[in-house]
């Protein structure tokens, strides 16, 4: 399977080692079934301007779908040696997930 196929949904998202937001939020709708919502944190891209990271905090990418007009790239700077771990909200139980190590 292709890890840039059309309409499978991917972020970047880096914790800090603290939990992952749920993805989906229960919002709560009269008598009926709850109405299932996106997590807002993770649904768009980190703040304009917080795209330097230096290991505290979050930062997301924001959803990712090829073969949509969502943006398909995003970048981070780095401020400072070390390892930082990223996932992808959707399938980071599927292994999709990875280090980035800098060097001083």
């Amino acid at each position: 399977m292709s890890r840039n196929m059309p309409g499978m949904p991917r972020t970047i998202t880096f914790l800090s080692g603290g939990e992952e937001p749920p993805l989906v939020i229960p919002q709560a709708k009269g008598d009926g079934p709850p109405v299932l919502l996106v997590n807002p944190q993770l649904a768009g891209p980190s703040p304009a301007g917080s795209a330097v990271y230096g290991g505290t905090g979050d930062f997301n990418s924001g959803i990712m779908v090829a073969g949509t007009p969502t943006p398909q790239d995003r970048s981070v700077k780095f401020v400072k040696p070390g390892e930082y771990h990223y996932i992808c909200v959707f399938h980071d139980e599927q292994g999709m997930q990875g280090d980035i190590i800098l060097q001083p």
